[in-house]
């Protein structure tokens, strides 16, 4: 018979990040870099490391972030939300920056722009918004006492995981299954 487990899905970043956890640890883990092809290398991957599993709830980033990623990862745990009959449970990538909830988090988001949140005393103070980098030091300097996260460098995934995991929020129903969008995507506009 197979053990029940939860499966981890993070695919914000660059990275695909895997895991296969219980209520107390890590059983089985792996990270690899997406190079742009998330797509082609997810479901083989997922395949892999809940070989001889049985999972019951998914816990997954929903972004910000990479816009594929957030996209990919929401669809895999709404099939299997629908399919398996698994509940998910959903964290935004900023706020799992930041293992003890106290800190500024910031991820890149491209075009002179940064994703960011304030954790002050495992509250947040500012919510997970989009702005311009010019304006950044300003958060930076308003929260001066706060440890500063960005872009998940020198951040243990699997760590948080287990850390935060009383922080991830059960979906109720498949419409909130979705990934954090805080800006537009961007389309090729050639012809």
């Amino acid at each position: 018979m197979n053990k029940k487990v939860n499966l981890f899905i993070d695919t914000s970043q660059s990275y695909c990040n895997l895991a296969i956890f219980n209520d107390k640890k890590i059983i089985k883990k792996g990270s690899c870099l997406t190079h742009n092809n998330l797509t082609d290398l997810i479901v083989e991957k997922i395949s892999n490391i809940t070989k001889g599993y049985d999972v019951d709830n998914i816990y997954i980033t929903n972004g910000p972030g990479s816009f594929t990623g957030e996209r990919v990862c929401c669809l895999i745990a709404k099939s299997w939300m629908i399919i398996k009959k698994c509940k998910v449970y959903i964290i935004d990538s900023l706020t799992f920056q930041l293992k003890d909830l106290n800190g500024i988090s910031i991820i890149d988001a491209k075009s002179n722009k940064s994703y960011v949140c304030v954790y002050k005393n495992k509250k947040c103070v500012y919510k997970p918004n989009i702005i311009s980098n010019s304006n950044l030091s300003s958060i930076k300097f308003k929260y001066k006492s706060l440890k500063i996260y960005e872009d998940y460098k020198n951040v243990d995934v699997f760590e948080n995981l287990i850390l935060l995991k009383s922080k991830f929020i059960l979906a109720k129903n498949i419409n909130e299954v979705t990934p954090k969008y805080l800006k537009k995507p961007v389309y090729d506009q050639k012809n």
